[in-house]
């Protein structure tokens, strides 16, 4: 989908928490032929793509470090070993494009309210719910009713309970619903080929709402106070969900590089830049090979690892320099989570596991490895989602519902239903991909049979502990990449169970080549290590304590934690 033409760069001004932005657009006069607001959609094609970068991943965005939290990633960076500082870049990038986003949703919001086409008012409260939900998911109080407000001379917006910014925000999606099916509201101007999520289609939207709807119920379902099972059940009954692959809620960026690089952020960094940043988790990859007997998922290999990440090595070659992880029997080349070991910091551009197809538009790994030598922009196209709520991750909220006892129903069906929507979804992006390479389907394969099948016949045999676990796990597995969601996971449910670098056993395969450049190092526990507790929140931006008069003091990440935690 090409967005090149409706992304125009508009109303970053103002500095709130060091980046609020204005009401007005550009800050002209009122000229007829100088609009003092945004066309509504400019504005709307324009959020749209910051709201999916929020969110994402690539080099400077909060999921840099969440996927290191919920271990699917690995770096050397601070956020190894659970390490962040309050200055992190990560954080304060994050936070100023959340607030500048929010200050033209505020203008799409108010602009489309006062002419009537309430449509797009609708459509700027739904975005508007996702991302302050994330955040508070993420950071706890924060500002936000004057933060609304910063066209009335406030400057230094307080800090809101986050129990009452979940309340207002599940009224406001209330708002959203009936904004979209307000029949008397004029609607002279209606969203088309500007909204680059579902064209304008009313019906989806209202869809995506109440799955996102569901969705929070089901995050705050620890907290008596904002749980709601009635609406939670009628919700489900009413089946006014998101229903199918086609309605998928997300973001789908392009292959487009001018006048703006419009592809996935993380191939953009990961393929286009200097060197290997974000790594494969060998957690992750030792799970999905059926070896790590933590979520029982031991007797079959996930046949989602060729979607998922490719090996640039093949046939058993050497890493270009010693490596911390290297299984020569797969060519998977990475670093564990919390190593001090002699080969955690050498550079591996030209030999390291890169992120694939699925997560970020990257290649395909089809066991031929690099085709040119190191991987570059033209090894992969930069077309995957941002997904923001899909067919399979409603069905994966049903069924922990299910196995909850909030919902009644059958939770092996409904995780089975998940499941083999998740492989659908893979399917889908890469039948969406543009890539020149032959990418084999999965959805009916004997193999991805045999793995849905063996996975429901271990979750029938468990207790009600280890259902939970193989739901959440299976539910980590196909959102990879969701690093925002799956830290609402872990801590809401404890699951999936995550690396231990100061356990014993924490990895099953013998895999490392050593400073001679020889392979097969055992793999030695002391040579991984953790010295922080799990991050229960995440720090303020220190440019927002520092600047902000009305802030708290600064948090700490261990003790600090959401309300709806367990």
């Amino acid at each position: 989908m090409k967005i090149n033409k409706n992304i125009i760069i508009l109303c970053i001004c103002g500095a709130l928490l060091g980046v609020t932005g204005c009401n007005e657009y550009l800050d002209v006069n009122t000229d007829p032929n100088n609009p003092t607001v945004a066309p509504l959609n400019q504005l709307t094609s324009k959020i749209q793509k910051d709201a999916a970068d929020t969110y994402n991943s690539g080099d400077f965005w909060m999921a840099n470090f969440l996927g290191v939290f919920t271990h699917q990633i690995v770096v050397r960076e601070e956020s190894d070993q659970y390490g962040l500082s309050t200055g992190s870049n990560f954080i304060s990038n994050s936070w100023s494009n959340l607030y500048l986003t929010n200050t033209n949703l505020n203008s799409l919001i108010s602009t489309a309210t006062d002419q009537g086409n309430m449509i797009y008012a609708g459509i700027g409260k739904i975005i508007q719910v996702d991302a302050f939900t994330k955040a508070v998911d993420i950071w706890g109080d924060m500002p936000y009713l004057e933060a609304n407000k910063l066209g009335e001379s406030i400057i230094a917006p307080t800090f809101d309970d986050q129990i009452e910014i979940y309340t207002s925000l599940f009224a406001l999606l209330d708002e959203a619903i009936a904004n979209l099916n307000d029949e008397t509201a004029e609607n002279l101007q209606t969203p088309g080929d500007d909204d680059l999520i579902y064209g304008g289609d009313v019906d989806l939207w209202i869809k995506a709402a109440n799955t996102l709807k569901l969705k929070m119920y089901n995050n705050v379902r620890l907290y008596p106070a904002l749980f709601d099972a009635t609406a939670v059940n009628s919700l489900i009954s009413e089946g006014n969900l998101i229903s199918s692959l086609g309605e998928d809620f997300e973001f789908k960026y392009s292959s487009a590089l001018a006048p703006v690089d419009e592809r996935h952020p993380l191939f953009a960094a990961e393929y286009g830049g200097g060197q290997i940043t974000q790594y494969i988790s060998p957690w992750l990859y030792e799970i999905m090979m059926g070896v790590n007997p933590t979520p029982y998922f031991t007797s079959v290999e996930d046949p989602r690892i060729p979607y998922y990440w490719f090996n640039q090595l093949t046939g058993g070659e050497l890493a270009q320099n010693p490596i911390d992880y290297h299984d020569p029997n797969t060519d998977f080349v990475s670093i564990r989570f919390g190593s001090i070991g002699d080969g955690r910091d050498s550079g591996q551009r030209g030999s390291g596991t890169m992120v694939g197809m699925y997560i970020c538009g990257g290649r395909y790994d089809d066991g031929e490895g690099s085709p040119d030598g190191d991987l570059g922009s033209s090894d992969g196209t930069g077309v995957a989602p941002f997904q923001y709520i899909n067919y399979y991750e409603r069905l994966f909220i049903e069924a922990e519902l299910i196995q909850a006892g909030v919902v009644t129903g059958d939770a092996s069906a409904k995780l089975r239903e998940a499941i083999t929507a998740a492989f659908a979804k893979v399917d889908d992006i890469a039948e969406n991909n543009q890539s020149t390479q032959t990418i084999p389907v999965l959805s009916g394969t004997t193999e991805v049979t045999a793995y849905i099948d063996n996975v429901i016949t271990l979750f029938d045999a468990a207790t009600a502990d280890q259902r939970m676990e193989i739901i959440m796990t299976q539910k980590w597995i196909a959102s990879f990449g969701k690093f925002a969601d799956q830290y609402n996971d872990i801590r809401r449910t404890g699951y999936p169970v995550l690396a231990n670098p100061n356990g014993t056993n924490e990895y099953q395969i013998n895999a490392g080549q050593n400073s001679d450049g020889a392979l097969g190092d055992p793999l030695l526990d002391s040579e991984t290590t953790l010295g922080r507790d799990y991050p229960l929140s995440i720090y303020w931006p220190a440019s927002e304590i520092n600047t902000n008069s009305n802030a708290p003091d600064q948090k700490q990440q261990a003790t600090y934690s959401i309300f709806w935690d367990n």
